[in-house]
Parts: C-alpha cells; sequence; structure tokens
C-alpha cells in the first residue's frame, strides 16, 4: 500500500512539474515581440515618447497588478548604436518617488522598458493608488560609446484615475 501512495505521489510531482516548463516557442526573443497588443490594455494609445535617429519609444501596455501599476514602453533600436533607456524623476502630484529603471538595446534589436509604480509609495505619500494622480517622469537614451551623444525628453506627465491612464500633453 505504501508503494502505491508514493508512486501515485510521485506521478503527481512529476505532472505538476511538467505544467510549469516553459516551451522553447514561448521565450521572449526579439522576433517574438508583439506588434500590436489589444486595445483593452493600451489605453492612451500608441503614444510614441522618442522618434530621432532611427530610435523609437512607444508606450505598449499598462497593468495593474496587486502590488502596482506596470508601464510598459517598447524600445526599436534600428539605429547603429548600442543604447541604454534611462527612466527617472519619477513624481506623483509632485511628490518625488525613489526610483529609476533602464534597459539596454544592441544595435538593431528590441526591447521592453518596464515602469513600475508600487501602491505602497503611493499609500506612503496619501495618494489613493485608483487616482486621481498625475505621474510624471524623463526619459534619456545614451549611446554606451559615446559619451556625448544622447536624446532626453521633456517631462511626461500621465494623469491615472480610475484604473484608466492619460496623457497630458
Amino acid at each position: 500500500m505504501k508503494k502505491i501512495i508514493s508512486i501515485f505521489t510521485l506521478i503527481c510531482l512529476l505532472v505538476s512539474l511538467c505544467g510549469c516548463g516553459k516551451n522553447k516557442d514561448e521565450s521572449n526573443t526579439a522576433s517574438n515581440i508583439p506588434q500590436n497588443k489589444s486595445e483593452e490594455t493600451n489605453t492612451f494609445g500608441d503614444e510614441i515618447f522618442v522618434d530621432q535617429d532611427n530610435i523609437k519609444i512607444s508606450f505598449d501596455e499598462k497593468q495593474f497588478r496587486g502590488t502596482g501599476i506596470a508601464l510598459e514602453f517598447l524600445i526599436d533600436n534600428k539605429s547603429e548604436r548600442d543604447i541604454t533607456v534611462i527612466t527617472d524623476s519619477y513624481t506623483a502630484n509632485d511628490y518625488m518617488l525613489n526610483s529609476s529603471d533602464s534597459e539596454s538595446v544592441l544595435s538593431g534589436k528590441k526591447t521592453y522598458l518596464e515602469i513600475f509604480i508600487f501602491n505602497s509609495d503611493l499609500r506612503d505619500l496619501k495618494i489613493d493608488e485608483d487616482g486621481p494622480y498625475e505621474f510624471d517622469f524623463k526619459m534619456k537614451v545614451i549611446d554606451k560609446n559615446d559619451s556625448e551623444w544622447s536624446i532626453k525628453t521633456e517631462e511626461i506627465t500621465l494623469n491615472i484615475s480610475d484604473r484608466q491612464i492619460y496623457r497630458v500633453k
């Protein structure tokens, strides 16, 4: 009887491990990056934040998760430069948030950059996580091999209210 229970437990364990595996086809390579996501996840359209020198940064998706809001940007580097995109100067309703994010992109490649706004940071500032509040940030693109070259954006302001996001022009 113990053998049967042991074998049954082993089979259940193996089946559960197989279910957790990831197919090779599902990997996030540059060729598999989705070009268009559903309108449901993209509330303020195909906003383009940088389109200069064969480098394009556009809004891709927002996700409301249990711990905060994730804003994803698609970086398409068609230039001959190996670049790093840096986002910083985060503020919510003019309160500074201690955060910055960066992503490196080789020449001819694409990748995603995610900005995450933590609900706990908003609560610490007495800001309701469902809004309304304004979230401001800046983007800077630098060349890894040429410290003299860069692209800087003006401050970007997003209005977040009732789980919707709008860009303030």
